[in-house]
């Protein structure tokens, strides 16, 4: 049975850009993320972890990757991706989007500025 594991809407502090505000300052960050895992009804049935997607282990993850600071917020969504797969092969298909909030772009009000990677 796919199943699809959501992260939604968690923000964090980080300190991501280009220009030198932003990795002395940081920006809050909203990360979504939703992966697919193809789990059999035995997996389920048990209520157990094993077997599944520990959605805190993802967490953990977004925390530990956002924490490296980076020039571009790609690059977070990349690293995010990899280290999800690492950690949980049975990973069929995947979704990151890391939104900046506020952005520092001169005379403009802009809500956010976000990448999304699928695979």
């Amino acid at each position: 049975m796919i199943t699809t594991i959501e992260i939604n809407s968690l923000r964090l502090r980080a300190y991501h850009g280009v220009f030198p505000q932003e990795t002395s300052v940081g920006n809050i960050f909203e990360i979504t993320m939703a992966v697919e895992t193809d789990l059999d009804d035995q997996s389920i049935k048990s209520d157990s972890l094993e077997g599944t997607i520990n959605y805190a282990t993802l967490v953990a993850i977004i925390k530990h990757e956002m924490a490296k600071p980076s020039a571009l917020i790609e690059n977070v969504a990349y690293r995010l991706k990899e280290t999800v797969i690492e950690a949980y092969p049975a990973i069929l298909h995947g979704r990151i989007k890391i939104a900046k909030l506020l952005p520092p772009i001169s005379n403009t009000e802009v809500q956010s500025i976000a990448v999304e990677i699928k695979w």
